[in-house]
């Protein structure tokens, strides 16, 4: 199996704003990008393509390709819970207040929970995983 990861293009919110599962729309450079990204797949082909529900990948996967298009919940960022919508330098504040260390939770992230979001552990077997082995893997060459 070929697989294809695709990255939403540029979002219309300023720049270091942890978003997670927020519907944060597209920025104004979509259609370039869009377009930018289509001309570098276009020696691609795809048994099939699937998206996460959030505006930022439909919009994109549906300017890349016209049909057959799968939206799973499973797809999904991370939810960062507390965290959403906060720009990442409120939490150095936090964690200089609360001495708690940021880095923590990057580096071993399969065991960390903090300010309620889902853990990569969850993320993993839950929704990626679950993905892969309830539909997705009898696709030759598919792009997420």
């Amino acid at each position: 199996m070929r697989l294809t990861l695709i990255r939403h293009t540029s979002l219309q919110i300023p720049a270091g704003v942890c978003y997670g599962q927020t519907d944060v729309d597209v920025a104004a450079t979509f259609m370039h990008e869009a377009t930018h990204a289509r001309d570098k797949l276009k020696h691609l082909t795809f048994d099939a393509v699937f998206s996460s529900p959030l505006q930022r990948c439909v919009k994109l996967a549906h300017a890349l390709v016209t049909d057959n298009i799968a939206h799973d919940e499973r797809l999904k960022e991370l939810h960062f819970g507390d965290w959403e919508m906060r720009a990442w330098d409120d939490f150095r504040v936090m964690c200089l207040i609360t001495g708690h260390k940021i880095t923590q939770n990057w580096h071993r992230p399969m065991a960390r929970h903090l300010a309620s979001y889902n853990s990569v552990a969850w993320l993993l077997s839950k929704r990626y995983y679950s993905s892969i082995r309830k539909g997705m893997c009898w696709w030759s060459r598919m792009a997420v």
